[in-house]
């Protein structure tokens, strides 16, 4: 490896100055491109492992929504406790969603065994 490494920086010292900079990194740029590309398998390994992005539960969007509600309840109580109520629905949804996704993960998983 010392050889070739050895062997190209000479080819680019002998190239005329202007263009010593523009062919380092086009040399570089090579070198980075012929490592750095994976291997199919791996390739493949790391898209199925990627997947779909698991769904946004209303839990999350519900509980900023209660605390947000309820800090313009102090200041204007008919639209903090209007988005408080939102909030809530949205939280309870959510609990709801993640109850019947853990149930239904748990049945597919009773009967992939």
């Amino acid at each position: 490896m010392d050889k070739l490494t050895k062997e190209l920086a000479e080819a680019i010292n002998e190239t005329q100055p202007d263009f010593k900079p523009g062919m380092r990194d086009y040399a570089i740029e090579v070198l980075r491109e012929a490592v750095e590309e994976p291997p199919p398998e791996a390739e493949r390994v790391a898209l199925a492992a990627a997947g779909t992005p698991a769904p946004l539960n209303p839990l999350a969007f519900g509980i900023p929504l209660v605390a947000v509600g309820f800090f313009l309840a102090l200041i204007f109580p008919p639209v903090g406790l209007t988005i408080m109520a939102l909030g809530a629905v949205t939280v309870i949804i959510g609990v709801a969603s993640a109850i019947v996704r853990s149930l239904l993960a748990k049945i597919s998983f009773g009967k992939a065994s």
